[in-house]
């Protein structure tokens, strides 16, 4: 009998086997299908079911060769970043768009790119600025025309990918047509290109001397003056400071242009050595910044023709004029984004072809211009005033997943942008809770229920108190709970949001059902459902079944406030997208909308619940899933309660009501829990100490009975201050400072604000030093405490960054013991006293460590050794990084990967919980990739978690440090990674132009749904139909008869252009008439004159069979020369 089981067992997984391959066999044969027909959703559906099977057996093969294949098809044109932007992309799961972009990466042609704009929605991208700054970075792109663009490669080369650019960390950058200038944040200032503009020391100023990569140069200002700003023109570098301007170039070129900016004349700087012609300075400079945009400015004017007219148009956010010395009109401007007019957009650039450089949102956009009719007009096709600028923007895909922060282009084809904007990764843990917790956001979800489970049984309005009594906190009250809210009205009412599209605060109830379907869902299909699930019990070491329960519940919590943001909208996940049809894109339908998702979360989360009860691996009697089933049930009836007691306008709650209280102060209020390391917080430790049972008490020297505490004021005065506190005593405080036991009170505490002087400016810093002990904290200000209050205290400022910001230099640091500052050793390389304990270490020798810090920190029994994995070096910093973090930021990550594993063999779990988080912080995507794939591999289920919260960003790294295969890592990264599209669909009014008459005009923009506006990029039959559809023609209408586009009958041959390598656009109205209509502009006034409809009609109808009858000409001359060419090939 044992020897037929393995038999069955085997026979069973082969069957089990070849079902798993018929069924990827037959979706290979489906998305082959879908592909010959040009069905690309048919496509990504069949890779989204492959990558559910991939998930399921933790196999990638299959999803990695149809995700290259099907990148082959999408590649040329790019169009699958324009696709995704419409709803049919929204119900792919992003693993199936992960594995596409990781085929995108390994092509050598786009490897430049990081193709991850797509998985970056608006919201994601706000949370990957939240988590980590960007590393700066400087790409060039375009014509490389004399090495403008520091790029190394043949003069007049065009550069197709973004490349790029070895430089330092670059605060501002200008070219122009022959050079590029990089103002660095050290503030050295390094070109490319053509030496003669920048240069002031040259052997030779007759041929150009070409830089290929940026090199400093040799700018020299007088003594006291500072640089303020630069400009590049097209014969020289203009660079001004506090007092003069200076101009390195061919100043008699300049000469007039450098007059009308300002009304001086430069003078040949005497005082360089050696004397060069190339170096020019003024005595004055003008109140104007030389940075500031200028009207008379030639560089930025764009040629814009019209009916055979060249006219130069200078274009601007608000409006768009002629570059006329007498024209002062306004014209309106329109900026689409997704079909829908954007305002507040800052214009870079405008580089040749017409094309537009923007950043809009911290997001760089290119955008073609395009003039349209106006509706009210008077037919004059050659009157500007008749039309409106269309500018139709979209996103450019940057090579970081960051933010843009700036763009230069020139009238030659070349494009300088910069991701990312601090020349160092410093981690500023307050500016991360600041962001995080700023706004319309729901705080404090978790609590809110705590709350409402301890308090509300006590008021008769409540559900808690009507059943709390009675219930059974079972599976089946939970779905006879969910039961009763899914048939309620509360399930009808429709969910009301700003303009923003931000769900409105009395309805913020829907987060909670939301969460409920959020946590009922499996981490892997055919799993448990996360709220029964153990993985995030790994993250703590505890055997108390209401910490662990608690714990978990909590962390569901705050993984959802990731994933849904809550206050944006109602959270709508890909399997509620793939069953409902994107709504009519009005008000009443959306409201209607989210009603719906929410009543598809309560039915998917009974649906869900009743499956886990009858899982294999549900433990009904298990005591930490009868006390998550209480939280859950609490949930249901507070989301409940919120909805009928909070909002009951005939009967509002009472003033003394403790949840209502606890709403209202919770709207301002950071939560601070999670900002601290638990190692800096002795009172955590032995708080998890007391609840494992653990005597340690009897070990301490003294109790831990001083409190230290501290209130924080934010620079955002909208947020209340947040108050931090720790349990500490004499000994750890002889160890961190022993300058702040003066300060501590007859009543044990210690209070930092009598310490320090009460500026706003050093709240970040003081936190920093003594609740967080690492990061950096900007020094703004801080210099005039440096040798009074700093040093007495036994600290001084070590700066680890120096910045440009608003042309002002600035640095970051923290605060660091002085060389004498006198401290007791928590360990030595020789026993000081008795107390002190020998640890063995790898090198053979022993470390000794204060009895204290090894019975404090550590749960190993008295009788069990420590490991000895570690240097001598490395133990003693260890053991010292326990209560100050800073000494930790000296190391290399790989040595800080070897102390978090020694950490996890000493059972110091919140230390090594710490330890790993601060290798994730810190580390590189450049050196440190190898060591983070290694802690993912050692410890997966905590460092998923610990990505996912604080640096999803490592997803989109050019080497992913995850460990292959990777495909469940993903899912559950991606998962719990924010994807509310929140921001790409603002409600914005319709624009109001006031012209000079006094009178009003509407402009007929206004929403268009992407649906509708990105159907051309579904198939092949969609992109063969008439170009304008009914909504089109509702969205723009006109006045008169539409006028098709008329090609030009001498075509130029194309050359790469800048918009050549970005998404195809869609096509849009243009009007032109034909090229052999003679159009002779005269300076009288054209009188309007006036036409009956029929006379219009007519007319319209003569021009369109002249239209009509020329092309079947010029088709029939090219077929009869299509004729004659094969019958001399024949010959």
């Amino acid at each position: 009998m044992t020897l037929q089981t393995p038999n069955k067992k085997e026979k069973a997984q082969e069957a089990m086997n070849q079902v798993v391959l018929k069924e990827i066999t037959y979706l290979k044969e489906l998305y082959n299908r879908c592909m010959k027909t040009g069905n690309i959703y048919g496509a990504l559906t069949t890779l989204d079911k492959l990558a559910l099977i991939g998930v399921e057996d933790n196999d990638e093969r299959y999803v990695m060769e149809i995700a290259s294949n099907l990148y082959i098809y999408l590649s040329p044109e790019f169009k699958y970043e324009n696709y995704v932007n419409q709803y049919q992309a929204r119900r792919v799961s992003d693993v199936s768009l992960f594995y596409l972009f990781q085929e995108m990466k390994r092509k050598s042609f786009h490897q430049s790119f990081v193709p991850s704009r797509t998985l970056l929605t608006p919201h994601r991208r706000r949370q990957l600025d939240k988590t980590a700054n960007a590393e700066p970075r400087i790409f060039g792109y375009g014509f490389n025309n004399m090495n403008c663009l520091g790029v190394p490669s043949p003069n007049n080369a065009f550069i197709d990918i973004p490349t790029e650019i070895n430089v330092p960390p670059v605060y501002e950058v200008r070219m122009s047509t022959s050079h590029s200038v990089f103002w660095c944040h050290d503030g050295r200032f390094f070109a490319a290109g053509d030496a003669r503009n920048f240069m002031i020391n040259l052997p030779s100023k007759d041929e150009p001397i070409l830089f290929h990569v940026p090199k400093e140069i040799d700018l020299r200002v007088k003594m006291g003056e500072l640089i303020t700003g630069f400009k590049c023109l097209e014969c020289g570098t203009l660079f001004e400071t506090t007092r003069r301007w200076y101009f390195v170039g061919d100043y008699v070129q300049a000469h007039d242009y450098l007059k009308a900016l300002h009304n001086t004349n430069f003078e040949l700087a005497t005082d360089v050595e050696p004397p060069s012609d190339n170096f020019w300075v003024s005595n004055t400079r003008p109140r104007v910044s030389c940075m500031y945009p200028k009207l008379d400015d030639p560089r930025n004017a764009v040629p814009i023709k019209l009916l055979g007219i060249t006219y130069m148009i200078k274009v601007f956010p608000s409006y768009w004029t002629e570059m006329n010395p007498g024209h002062v009109k306004r014209r309106p401007v329109c900026f689409l984004l997704n079909g829908i007019e954007v305002k507040d957009v800052r214009i870079d650039n405008v580089g040749s072809n017409n094309i537009l450089w923007v950043l809009h949102e911290k997001v760089l956009y290119h955008g073609h211009m395009m003039p349209m009719f106006k509706d009210e007009n008077n037919g004059d096709e050659t009157n500007l005033d008749n039309y409106i600028m269309l500018v139709e923007l979209h996103e450019y895909r940057t090579a970081s997943p960051y933010t843009c922060t700036g763009v230069v282009a020139n009238n030659d084809n070349g494009v300088i942008f910069k991701c990312g904007d601090l020349p160092d990764n410093g981690f500023d843990h307050m500016k991360l809770a600041e962001n995080r917790y700023r706004g319309y956001v729901h705080k404090y979800m978790f609590e809110t229920v705590e709350m409402y489970k301890d308090t509300a049984h006590k008021d008769s309005r409540y559900m808690s108190h009507q059943k709390k009594s009675t219930i059974e906190f079972t599976v089946d009250s939970v779905i006879k709970e969910a039961n009763v809210i899914f048939k309620s009205k509360q399930m009808e009412e429709p969910i009301k949001a700003d303009w923003l599209g931000r769900t409105l605060k009395e309805y913020r109830w829907s987060n909670f059902y939301s969460f409920l379907c959020y946590i009922s869902m499996p981490r892997i299909f055919g799993g448990l459902s996360k709220c029964f699930l153990t993985d995030i019990d790994s993250m703590i070491e505890s055997e108390n079944v209401e910490f662990i329960a608690r714990h978990r519940i909590k962390q569901l919590f705050e993984e959802f406030e990731r994933v849904n943001y809550p206050g944006t909208d109602v959270w709508k996940p890909v399997e509620f997208l793939r069953v409902h049809t994107e709504p009519i894109e009005d008000f009443t339908s959306e409201e209607k909308y989210r009603a719906d998702a929410v009543k598809w979360a309560v039915k998917e989360f009974i649906r869900r619940i009743t499956d886990s009860k009858s899982h294999e691996d549900f433990n009904p009697e298990n005591k930490v899933n009868k006390i998550i089933i209480e939280y859950i049930i609490n949930t249901i009836w507070c989301a409940h309660d919120l909805w009928s007691v909070m909002n009951n306008e005939d009967e509002p709650p009472s003033e003394d009501d403790a949840l209502v209280k606890f709403l209202e102060d919770s709207e301002t209020t950071i939560p601070d829990g999670n900002l601290l390391y638990e190692t800096m917080n002795p009172g955590k430790i032995l708080e998890n100490r007391k609840r494992e049972g653990i005597q340690i008490e009897k070990e301490l020297e003294e109790d831990l009975n001083i409190r230290m505490t501290f209130l924080m004021e934010h620079r955002d005065p909208t947020l209340k201050p947040t108050r931090f506190n720790i349990m500490t005593c004499t000994f750890f405080l002889k160890v961190q400072n022993p300058y702040l036991l003066p300060f501590v009170d007859s009543e044990k505490v210690l209070d930092l604000n009598k310490v320090y002087p009460n500026d706003k400016k050093l709240h970040r810093l003081i936190v920093q030093t003594h609740f967080f002990a690492h990061g950096y904290t900007d020094f703004e200000g801080l210099q005039q405490y440096e040798d009074t209050t700093f040093k007495s205290l036994g600290y001084q400022l070590v700066t680890c960054q120096k910045y440009l910001k608003r042309s002002q230099q600035r640095y970051s640091g923290y605060l660091a013991h002085l060389l004498d500052f006198p401290v007791t050793q928590v360990v030595a390389l020789s026993p000081l006293t008795s107390d002190y304990l020998p640890i063995k270490t790898k090198c053979g020798n022993s470390v000794y460590v204060h009895r204290f810090m090894r019975n404090f920190f550590s749960t190993l029994k008295p009788d069990e050794e420590f490991p000895s994995t570690l240097t001598a070096p490395l133990m003693v910093i260890a053991w010292q990084g326990l209560l100050n973090r800073s000494e930790l930021d000296f190391l290399k990550v790989k040595e800080r990967v070897e102390i978090a594993h020694w950490f996890k063999e000493a059972k110091m779990h919140e230390a090594f919980v710490d330890q790993l988080k601060h290798c994730l912080l810190d580390a590189s995507a450049k050196t440190d990739v190898k060591q983070i794939r290694e802690l993912v591999s050692a410890y997966p289920t905590i460092m998923r978690r610990l990505i996912a919260q604080y640096r999803p960003g490592i997803l989109f790294w050019y080497h992913v440090p995850l460990p292959s295969p990777m495909i469940q890592h993903v899912k559950i990264i991606m998962e719990m990674f924010p994807k509310n599209d929140h921001g790409r669909h603002p409600r914005v009014p319709r624009k109001v132009i006031v012209k000079p008459d006094g009178t009003e005009e509407k402009t007929v923009f206004h929403q268009i749904g992407s649906r509708e506006l990105r159907k051309w990029y579904t198939n092949d039959e969609e992109r063969r139909a008439p170009r304008f559809s009914k909504s089109m023609a509702a969205d723009f209408p006109l006045d008169y008869p539409y006028k098709p586009f008329l090609p030009a009958t001498e075509r130029a041959i194309p050359v790469p252009t800048i918009g050549s390598m970005a998404p195809m656009l869609p096509e849009r109205r243009k009007y032109f008439v034909s090229a052999t209509t003679t159009v002779v502009p005269t300076k009288a006034p054209v009188k309007s004159v006036t036409k009956t409809p029929q006379e219009i009609k007519e007319e319209q109808q003569k021009i369109y069979r002249q239209e009509l009858q020329r092309l079947a000409e010029n088709r029939a001359a090219n077929s009869s020369r299509v004729r004659k060419t094969k019958k001399n090939r024949k010959r």
